[in-house]
């Protein structure tokens, strides 16, 4: 790394090398910057607007019904308590944090409480990617923000739902933002306490979502790097021992304050292991081994929405980047930082559009680092970045007419409103556990979610022991088959048929009655 010297003494060191704006005239990669050319510079003002459209372009979807991880995240939320399971009476391969997030928006006001509280994420991202941008070059330039704003805003992007990825983004780049200030700082107990900092947010992120480990990966990657690119390899070894142990001290107590604030609600060490650990490498297998072609589907979407975002090419133009400087600390330690993140989109296996959203972190800084640069890159970089939030402008108004959100309720869910009796449950197969929150009926079977009842109950003996025990739902809803993939039903479909009576056909599925409670005209 380089040091400028300023009256006989060091200057605060840099991480990133950014050369000076061109001047008018100038050549830069060959091609001549044209006079009245502007070398675009944000404010604040500007910034906080783009962070205010964010909001204003999901204000129409306030209140829209749930759609099933939100619905589902509530239901669970709303009853968390020691229980039979790891969540009370529900099952869900999350960590704690996100279900605190949404038993906080449960005391509030439920569904339009999380839909509000989604809306404050979308704006925080906007601006702690501003400040991130800012903290990484010393400059004052909007792209990355700009290119938050894009990615949140567009339609296709799978944030408009309120999930574990929208709810970590503004811990991750609290945690980046801790991680580039930490590395830069001179002082060394203002830099431990940075990075003791950065570890705690890196661990709340992930006890949101457990891949959600972009802090930690980032962090020490940087300390690593920073140290090897040092001037003097003297006292190296000690500072990356220390700033790696400030680091992980603040993410072992964050980690060991959160699971024993599970723990006094029910939610057992073991248990968590099991579920963002254990259950999600077996989840893996089960989903390659056995996953319809429904899945196909999910990634092809998915790919075009990378494409159609701008996602891929300002990948692609980071990795060419990275190409000339991958010697910078920063630069190196963003390589990773995005490999990680796209592993975490793609490694699942499950594909959903809203898994998209764990790469604006990481986008954001790669932004941050080469949009600011004069040269074909840079421009490049800049032209991406405003074209994706031209789409955003334009796609997420259209969609608004093309599509208007709908504030019915699910008709599943209508349907159970109507005919449902004071002290009813009811169970779903297969996942939509939205419909039964959005009904208002707890479920005696603890797996809410699809994915659950084919990796820890493929056989339905866990299912089958419900239904003929004596907490058997008051309602059973299924597709027109208890068949799925990865479940193996034959004995279901007999227990169904000698405890349950089908009584309607409702938007795809077939709504069952326990026998012994049939409503009058049943019977």
């Amino acid at each position: 790394m380089s040091r400028n010297t300023a009256a006989g003494r060091p200057a605060r060191s840099s991480i990133v090398e950014l050369p000076p704006p061109p001047a008018e005239g100038q050549s830069v990669g060959g091609i001549e910057v044209q006079r009245g050319a502007r070398w675009p510079r944000n404010s604040t003002r500007w910034v906080a607007g783009g962070a205010l459209l964010v909001v204003v372009l999901r204000l129409p979807y306030l209140r829209t019904p749930l759609r099933s991880d939100e619905g589902g995240f509530l239901l669970v939320a709303s009853q968390w308590h020691p229980g039979s399971a790891l969540y009370g009476s529900y099952w869900v391969d999350r960590p704690p944090l996100l279900i605190a997030f949404y038993a906080i928006a449960d005391r509030l006001d439920g569904s339009t409480a999380l839909r509000l509280m989604g809306c404050g994420l979308a704006f925080a991202v906007v601006l702690l990617a501003h400040h991130l941008g800012r903290s990484v070059t010393r400059r004052t330039y909007a792209w990355p923000a700009v290119l938050a704003m894009a990615l949140l805003a567009l339609p296709y992007g799978g944030a408009l739902e309120v999930n574990g990825e929208l709810i970590a983004a503004p811990l991750v780049l609290l945690g980046l933002l801790a991680s580039v200030r930490a590395v830069a700082d001179p002082v060394a107990d203002r830099r431990w306490r940075l990075w003791a900092t950065a570890g705690a947010l890196g661990t709340a992120a992930a006890m949101v979502k457990q891949n959600f480990l972009d802090v930690l990966v980032f962090g020490t990657v940087l300390v690593v790097a920073h140290a090897w690119t040092a001037d003097r390899a003297r006292g190296r070894a000690r500072r990356v021992v220390t700033e790696l142990g400030a680091l992980g001290v603040g993410a072992v107590a964050t980690a060991a304050g959160v699971v024993v604030g599970a723990w006094t609600r029910g939610t057992t060490p073991a248990g968590l292991w099991d579920a963002i650990v254990v259950f999600r490498l077996d989840a893996s297998r089960v989903i390659a081994s056995s996953a319809s072609s429904a899945t196909d589907v999910r990634l092809r979407y998915l790919l075009l929405s990378m494409c159609l975002s701008g996602s891929v090419a300002i990948g692609g133009l980071f990795a060419a980047h990275a190409v000339r400087t991958w010697r910078q600390p920063l630069v190196t330690a963003t390589v990773v930082l995005l490999v990680w993140e796209l592993l975490g989109v793609l490694a699942g296996g499950s594909y959903w559009l809203h898994y998209l959203v764990g790469l604006v972190p990481g986008l954001v800084l790669a932004v941050a680092l080469i949009a600011p640069r004069p040269g074909l890159l840079g421009s490049a970089a800049r032209r991406v970045t405003a074209c994706a939030a031209i789409a955003a402008l334009v796609t997420a108004p259209l969609a608004l007419v093309v599509a208007p959100p709908s504030h019915a309720v699910p008709p599943a869910a209508s349907w159970l409103r109507r005919h449902a009796k004071p002290g009813d449950t009811a169970t779903l197969l297969y996942g939509a556990p939205n419909v039964l929150q959005a009904a208002g009926l707890a479920s005696p079977y603890a797996e809410l979610w699809s994915l659950p009842v084919r990796v820890r109950d493929p056989r339905l003996t866990h299912l089958e022991s419900v239904l003929q025990g004596p907490d058997a739902p008051t309602w059973l809803l299924a597709s027109h088959d208890l068949a799925t993939w990865g479940v193996v039903s034959t004995s279901a479909f007999a227990v169904v048929s000698s405890h349950y009576h089908a009584v309607a056909s409702v938007d795809g599925y077939t709504v069952y009655h326990l026998r012994d409670a049939l409503p009058e005209g049943e019977r």
